[in-house]
C-alpha cells in the first residue's frame, strides 16, 4: 500500500509541491514570472548538476540568480557522485555558498534538513564558497565511501 509522505522541510505557509501545481507557461516573460511566484514560496534550491548543466543558460542559470537573490539555500547535486563542487559545477553558482553532495537520497534528505539552518548562520557571518559534508556524515548515513 501507498504511504503518505510529509515533505521533508517546509517553510511558514510555503507550499511544499510548489513546483507541480500547475503547468508553466510556454511565453518565457510568463514562464518567468511563475517561477518567481513558486521560488516565493521555496525553501531551498536543489540543482542537478550533470555533464551540460553549466552550459544550460537560458531558465537553469535564471533559477540560479533568482535562488542567490532571494538568498534561498542552494544544494548541488552532483550526478556523477563527487562529494564536492567539481568542473561540472555552472559559474552562476560556482563561488556562492552552497553545499555540494552525490547523487544520494540519504544525504539528499540530510542536506535539505539540515543545509537551510547552515546557510542562514553562513550569511549572518558573510560567508561565501562551497560546502561540504565530512566524511562522518557520510559514515553516520552507512554512506562510507
Amino acid at each position: 500500500t501507498a504511504q503518505r509522505r510529509r515533505p521533508l522541510v517546509r517553510r511558514q505557509g510555503a507550499d511544499p509541491f510548489a513546483h507541480r501545481t500547475q503547468p508553466l507557461d510556454d511565453d518565457p516573460a510568463l514562464r518567468r514570472r511563475q517561477l518567481r511566484d513558486r521560488f516565493a514560496n521555496s525553501k531551498l534550491l536543489i540543482v542537478l548538476i550533470g555533464e551540460k548543466t553549466k552550459f544550460l543558460t537560458k531558465f537553469v542559470k535564471w533559477e540560479m540568480e533568482v535562488a542567490l537573490r532571494l538568498r534561498l539555500p542552494i544544494i548541488g547535486v552532483n550526478l556523477n557522485d563527487s562529494r564536492t563542487k567539481d568542473e561540472r559545477c555552472p559559474p552562476a553558482i560556482r563561488d556562492e555558498l552552497a553545499i555540494y553532495v552525490p547523487f544520494k537520497q540519504k544525504i539528499i534528505a540530510f542536506a535539505m534538513n539540515n543545509w537551510p539552518n547552515s546557510h542562514a548562520a553562513h550569511l549572518k557571518a558573510g560567508d561565501k564558497g562551497p560546502y561540504y559534508y565530512q566524511e562522518s556524515t557520510y559514515e553516520k548515513l552507512g554512506l562510507n565511501s
